[in-house]
C-alpha cells in the first residue's frame, strides 16, 4: 500500500534499508527524522559549492579534464537534489540515492589527486574531505548507515590511494581506517540519540498540552485545534455538551479515586460509542464536548440517547462495588456552519441547562423554545444539584438514578 504522509521511505529494498531511520520509531518520529533531508537546502548547495571549487582549483593547477567533468557532474547532481527535495510526498528513494553519487565524485577527485603524487593539491583535496565527512555526520545522522556508506566511501577512497602511493604505511593506514570509522559511528550515534530525544521531548510536551491527564481525552485546547482545522463554512457540524448526573454523590461517598476511576470509565464509554472522525473532549471536572464534522439534528438525537444509555451503565470498580451515574446531553447543530466554537458552546451550554431543569438523563437540542428560555447570569442561579431526582425506571430518555450501591457478598439474600 503506497505511503500518502510526507517524506515516505524508499521503495527500492536495498536502499529502504541503507536509508533505514528506524522501524521501532513511532512514525511521527521516523518521518520528523526523514524530513531532515528535503528541508536542509543550504548544506547541499554549500558541500557542492565547496566540492565544485576545489575541483576547478585542481583542474587549473593540472590542466586534467577529468576534474573539470567531475566539477560538471556535481553541478549538474546538485541541480537535481535541489529538484527532489521540493517532492515531499514523494517516496525518498532518489534522494538518498544522489547522495551516494554525490559521495562517489567526492571519492574519485580525492583518489584522482592522490595518485598523482601531488602533496599541495593532495593536502587540499584531504582537508576538503574531512569537511566532508563532517558535514555528513552532523546532518545525515538520522539514517546512520546512509551516513557511514557516505563516509566509507570518501575517507576509503583517500586511504586506499595512498596505500598504493605509498605501501609502507599499509598497517598504519588500517588501523587508523578502524579507529576513524568508529568514531564516526559514535558521532553519528550521539547526533541521532539527541535528536529523538529533544523530538520525543516535542511530542510529550504537546501531548500534554492537549491531551487531558486524567482521561487521556482531548483537552479544550485540542478541541479547538479540532473545529479551527474544520474547513470554513462546515454545515451541519454538531457540539454536544455532556454533564454526568449524580457524579458528586460518587466523589463523596467513594472517595476521589473512585471519582477518577469513574471519569476514566465514562471517557472509555464516550470513546466507544462516538463515531470515528469525532472528538471527544473533557471539558473539566465531570463536563464532556463531542464535537462531530457533520451531523443532521436526528443523527445528534441518536447519539445523545446512546451516549445517555452507556453511561447509565454500572460501573464496577472492584470488592464488589458499584456506582451508577447518569448523563446530561444539549446539543447544537451549525446548520450553516458559520457559527464559532464559543456560539456553539454557548448553545450547546443552554440545551445542557435546559435538559437538567425538565429532569436529569435528558437529552435537549438547542432550538427556538431553548433560545426562549435563556438560561439565568445571575449570582443565585439555580445548581445543577437542585434540579429534580430523575424517575427510577430506566428508559433511553431517563437512565435511572445517580446512586452507589454495593454487591451482596455470596451467600447473602
Amino acid at each position: 500500500m503506497p505511503e500518502t504522509s510526507a517524506y515516505p521511505a524508499p521503495r527500492n529494498r536495498a536502499l529502504r534499508w541503507l536509508a533505514e531511520i528506524g522501524d521501532s520509531l513511532p512514525d511521527e518520529i521516523q518521518r520528523r527524522l526523514r524530513s531532515a533531508f528535503f528541508t536542509s537546502k543550504r548544506p547541499l548547495i554549500l558541500s557542492a559549492f565547496n566540492s565544485i571549487l576545489v575541483a576547478l582549483v585542481v583542474y587549473g593547477s593540472t590542466g586534467r579534464p577529468i576534474f573539470l567533468f567531475l566539477a560538471a557532474c556535481d553541478l549538474a547532481l546538485l541541480c537535481v537534489r535541489i529538484g527532489l527535495v521540493r517532492r515531499i510526498m514523494e517516496p525518498s528513494g532518489p534522494i538518498f540515492l544522489t547522495g551516494l553519487l554525490w559521495a562517489f565524485i567526492q571519492s574519485a577527485t580525492l583518489c584522482l589527486v592522490v595518485l598523482s603524487g601531488d602533496v599541495a593539491l593532495s593536502i587540499l583535496v584531504l582537508a576538503s574531505g574531512l569537511a566532508v565527512i563532517g558535514g555528513i555526520a552532523g546532518r545525515n545522522f538520522a539514517a546512520p548507515r546512509y551516513a557511514i556508506a557516505q563516509v566509507t566511501v570518501i575517507d576509503l577512497s583517500f586511504k586506499i590511494a595512498f596505500c598504493i602511493r605509498y605501501p609502507e604505511f599499509l598497517p598504519l593506514i588500517a588501523v587508523q581506517s578502524v579507529l576513524f570509522m568508529l568514531v564516526n559511528i559514535g558521532i553519528v550515534r550521539q547526533h541521532r540519540k539527541v535528536a529523538i530525544d529533544a523530538i520525543r521531548g516535542e511530542i510529550d510536551s504537546r501531548q500534554k498540552a492537549f491531551t487531558d491527564p486524567l482521561t487521556g481525552l482531548p483537552n479544550r485546547r485540542a478541541l479547538e485545534t479540532a473545529f479551527h482545522g474544520m474547513p470554513s463554512p462546515s454545515p451541519s457540524r454538531a457540539l454536544l455538551y455532556l454533564d454526568l448526573d449524580g457524579f458528586k454523590q460518587v466523589n463523596d461517598g467513594l472517595g476521589h479515586a473512585a471519582g477518577d476511576m469513574l471519569l476514566q470509565q465514562v471517557a472509555h464509554r464516550l470513546t466507544s460509542v462516538v463515531r470515528t472522525g469525532a472528538t471527544v473532549c473533557r471539558l473539566g471536572g465531570d463536563e464532556f464536548l463531542v464535537l462531530v464534522p457533520r451531523m443532521s439534528t436526528e443523527d445528534a438525537r441518536r447519539l445523545g440517547i446512546e451516549i445517555i444509555v452507556a453511561v447509565a451503565e454500572p460501573f464496577d470498580f472492584g470488592d464488589r462495588i458499584v456506582a451508577r451515574v447518569g448523563v446530561s446531553v444539549g446539543a447544537a447543530v451549525d446548520e450553516a456552519g458559520r457559527a464559532t466554537l464559543q456560539e456553539l458552546m454557548l448553545q450547546a451550554d443552554q440545551a445542557l441547562y435546559a435538559a437538567k431543569a425538565s429532569g436529569k438523563g435528558i437529552y435537549r437540542l438547542y432550538d427556538q423554545s431553548v433560545r426562549d428560555r435563556r438560561r439565568p447570569v445571575s449570582s443565585d442561579m439555580p445548581r445543577l444539584d437542585d434540579a429534580p431526582d430523575p424517575q427510577t425506571d430506566l428508559d433511553v430518555q431517563r437512565p435511572g438514578k445517580a446512586a452507589l450501591a454495593q454487591m451482596p457478598s455470596a451467600g447473602t439474600s
